[in-house]
């Protein structure tokens, strides 16, 4: 007939087409038992718009002049049994989110004069290109001047490797290129990585060693701010702990003194009336503190003094540092150690580049 449909491809097969005011078509309906089917007749019979027909239901493109004379609109539709252990195929239904029914597809396709045209695969609507990709996996259409598929040398991997013999062997190679793909991937980051740290070599020296030369502790921020505030304020310190034992000690009556008078009052007092007692004791408390306090300022004025001026100096300059070197990397003083840190490890993956690659 000068033009043939391979509906066994990869095991594929059509079992009914409806054809419905579709160029000279009328109605018609086939079914189409396994094995080999042959569509005869004479020249004009409409063999070739049997094949256009099925054409729609592949994802060829329409137009109005297709539909028969008087009517407004054509359609064709066709069961399709999908075969057994097709991955590709199997994976390109997963990708559309097409679900067979029973192991099966219906394709619907309606041609208007409207422009209203329509693709349905298990009922729900699709696109023409989805349509031909799908048609592309399921049946061969060819005329006498078409290159069949067999001739394409594309679809010959798919062909084999559909081969129940072949799927287990292609599905070991799979996973063996998988972890092939995955260990390259590593080793060309891992060389991109070496270049970029073997240029970088002169400056994370430098770096590191600016910054190992300072031997930074954590919390030492903290600890010298806190010790230059205590240097820098020795005189202020000592006068205030000054006039506090003056207070306490230095007049007519002392503030124990008084105190102290007040707590022979209350003794007095509560041999009268033992709700005083908590007064009572209390004031015992009071002096007991105040001792403790006065013995306090003296040994703190001790220990004050004058300030070292070469602790005062050191603390000073390294601050400075601690700042500048803040300033220069834009962070925190914990993220200082770790910068140190981690130029360290960077020098240190540089010298063991020959080693690691060996690995």
């Amino acid at each position: 007939m000068g033009q043939g449909i391979e509906t066994g491809k990869r095991f594929v097969m059509i079992r009914e087409i409806r054809v419905s005011n579709f160029a000279l078509i009328d109605e018609l309906s086939l079914e189409f038992d396994g094995g080999f089917t042959v569509l005869t007749g004479e020249t004009g019979a409409g063999k070739s718009i049997l094949v256009d027909a099925i054409g729609l239901l592949l994802g060829e493109r329409a137009s109005s002049g297709q539909i028969r004379s008087g009517s407004e609109e054509a359609e064709v539709s066709g069961l399709v049994e999908l075969p057994a252990g097709n991955s590709e195929l199997a994976r390109l239904l997963d990708e559309m989110a097409i679900a067979p029914q029973d192991g099966t597809l219906i394709i619907r396709r309606r041609i208007t004069r409207g422009d209203r045209n329509r693709i349905l695969i298990n009922q729900t609507p699709f696109p023409l290109t989805a349509l031909k990709r799908l048609g592309d996996r399921l049946v061969d259409l060819h005329g006498q001047h078409d290159h069949q598929s067999l001739l394409d040398e594309r679809t010959h991997a798919l062909i084999i490797d559909d081969l129940p013999e072949v799927r287990e062997v292609r599905e070991r190679y799979r996973i063996s290129y998988a972890g092939y793909a995955a260990a390259k991937a590593e080793f060309t980051a891992f060389e991109t990585r070496s270049a970029e740290l073997a240029q970088r070599r002169e400056m994370l020296e430098f770096q590191s060693r600016e910054l190992h030369e300072l031997a930074l502790q954590r919390g030492e921020e903290e600890t010298l701010d806190a010790e230059l505030r205590l240097l820098t304020t020795s005189v202020q310190r000592s006068e205030a702990v000054g006039e506090i034992m003056t207070l306490l000690a230095d007049s007519e009556d002392s503030v124990e003194k008084r105190i102290a008078g007040v707590r022979k009052k209350l003794e007095t007092l509560v041999r009268y009336d033992a709700s005083v007692q908590p007064w009572l004791d209390n004031v015992g408390a009071m002096l007991a503190v105040l001792s403790e306090l006065e013995t306090f300022c003296g040994s703190y004025l001790d220990k004050t003094g004058s300030p070292d001026p070469e602790r005062l100096d050191w603390c000073n300059a390294r601050l400075a540092k601690i700042q500048r070197l803040k300033k220069k990397y834009s962070c925190s003083f914990a993220d200082l150690i770790a910068k140190s840190e981690k130029f360290a490890d960077d020098l240190a993956a540089i010298d063991n580049i020959d080693a690691d690659r060996a690995l």
